[in-house]
């Protein structure tokens, strides 16, 4: 990556930059276009109403605030936040049935943003952040 951001003209550098997809070199994922998709959501703010199933197979209806994307342990993770439980949550994209934008673009607030979740310690942030319960 570091290779293709040094030709970037400054535009297309800065936007890199502010990329909120973690992931691997290598990786190669996203052939259904929705990490792309994600990522744009992330990038313009705008909340999402997910149908959502659970690793149990349960169905839930979630509006999110969109904060970033990670790939780790093998499988894609979307980091937001949950207006339902009222928490930061985990989605794995493979387990979005839909999504769609609901029109509303959120602001992120020092309670709801990327800083606070990663300052929170470790064993807090597993035990609220269990793949969308």
């Amino acid at each position: 990556m570091l290779k293709i951001e040094a030709v970037l003209p400054p535009e297309l550098k800065q936007r890199a930059m502010r990329s909120r997809i973690f992931a691997p070199s290598g990786w190669n994922e996203a052939k259904s276009g929705l990490i792309d998709r994600l990522h744009a959501a992330i990038a313009a703010q705008q909340v999402l109403r997910l149908d959502y199933r659970d690793e149990s197979g349960h169905s839930s209806a979630r509006e999110v605030e969109p904060l970033c994307l990670a790939f780790w342990g093998g499988v894609w993770t979307l980091g937001a936040w949950c207006r339902l439980r009222v928490d930061f949550r985990s989605f794995r994209p493979d387990r979005i049935i839909a999504f769609d934008p609901t029109g509303e673009v959120f602001v992120e607030t020092p309670e709801r943003g990327m800083r606070p979740t990663c300052a929170r310690p470790v064993a807090t942030r597993k035990a609220s952040n269990d793949l969308a319960t």
